[in-house]
């Protein structure tokens, strides 16, 4: 487990230990259009920030919302399981046109701190916070017809009501999607099942011709997106593919290991050196993503782990690093 420490601060549910990150020199490490400060509260119920861009999942989220902006305009966006917010920050900048910016949560004391730091990095345009699971707070309040909705939900479903300290981030309580119809046995056993509650739930909120950003690590294979979305109904296109560390081993490597045995399926982790290795070789740099998502997974087939060997090295040596593909796949409306 990482060591957290900061200062208790009273936001309106209550106490939490917030933590303030500057953003602005680990966005500019790539993104140099990025002048004003960005400061951001962070807490322990939410990821926290690398000090390396390409450590982060929002850097590959900014990418893909620039990717979307040449080809969509987009003036409503919503962040479904925004947690603290920076995915939303980073779509205000990606999107020129902007008039509304919504994120929510399902914890009353994240989108505290989420409405705190969208406020605060983001002007001339309108945020709406909401608290709850999915798209009921969207429902609730009437927002209708948004033009994206950019989801990155938790891939591990914990069954029982307490979700333990050190799979805080990555887990969901499954019960909080028992209602959310239509389910999928077969990409449940995949880790993938709100994902696709999310694509499947999304189309009511969509305008026509809206965009759902999908955030995906590339641990199944590949085909897997392209069948989900379309089956689902939408347009498909990948956005953004890379490469990047897993972070927060401690939380994820088990749960997927656990998930391997019990299906007999075999996750896509890789050796993260030797992955950066090939990678050097044919003269790419981080984020890695000249290649499409099914080439990249192809050429770093050599440095293929399963999630029962990653874990393995993990328990072996804690500082032993794995990586996965990333995904950023637009499902259009």
């Amino acid at each position: 487990m990482p060591d957290i420490s900061g200062e208790k601060f009273l936001i309106p549910s209550g106490f939490a230990l917030i933590m303030k990150k500057d953003i602005t020199t680990i966005l500019n490490q790539h993104f140099s259009q990025i002048d004003k400060p960005l400061v951001v509260d962070l807490i322990d119920e939410t990821y926290s920030v690398k000090d390396y861009m390409w450590d982060n999942w929002f850097g590959f989220a900014l990418l893909a919302f620039q990717n979307l902006a040449k080809k969509q305009n987009v003036e409503s966006f919503v962040s479904i399981g925004a947690g603290p917010g920076i995915d939303t920050i980073c779509a205000y900048h990606a999107f020129s046109g902007l008039k509304m910016l919504i994120g929510t949560d399902i914890d009353k004391v994240i989108t505290d701190v989420m409405k705190r730091n969208i406020e605060c990095n983001t002007k001339n345009v309108q945020v709406k916070v909401l608290t709850g699971n999915l798209y009921e707070p969207l429902r609730e309040t009437g927002i209708m017809n948004v033009d994206a909705i950019y989801e990155n939900l938790p891939n591990i479903p914990e069954e029982t009501d307490t979700i333990k300290l050190n799979r805080a981030a990555s887990v969901y309580r499954s019960r909080d999607f028992s209602n959310a119809a239509p389910h999928s046995t077969f990409l449940q056993r995949y880790l993938l099942e709100s994902h696709f509650i999310a694509l499947r739930l999304g189309r009511k909120f969509l305008s026509k011709g809206g965009s759902m950003i999908l955030s995906m690590g590339g641990r199944v294979p590949f085909d897997f997106f392209s069948r989900m979305v379309l089956e689902s109904g939408y347009g498909y296109e990948e956005l953004v593919a890379g490469f990047k560390l897993q972070t927060e081993p401690w939380e994820v490597l088990p749960a997927y290991a656990e998930a391997e045995k019990s299906n007999e399926k075999e996750f896509d982790f890789y050796d993260y050196e030797q992955a950066i290795g090939i990678l050097d070789d044919l003269g790419q740099k981080p984020p890695f993503t000249k290649y499409d998502g099914n080439l990249l997974k192809e050429l770093l087939d050599k440095a293929r782990i399963s999630a029962v060997e990653a874990y393995r090295r993990y328990q072996q040596d804690p500082n032993a690093r794995v990586g996965h593909t990333v995904h950023m796949i637009r499902a259009i409306y």
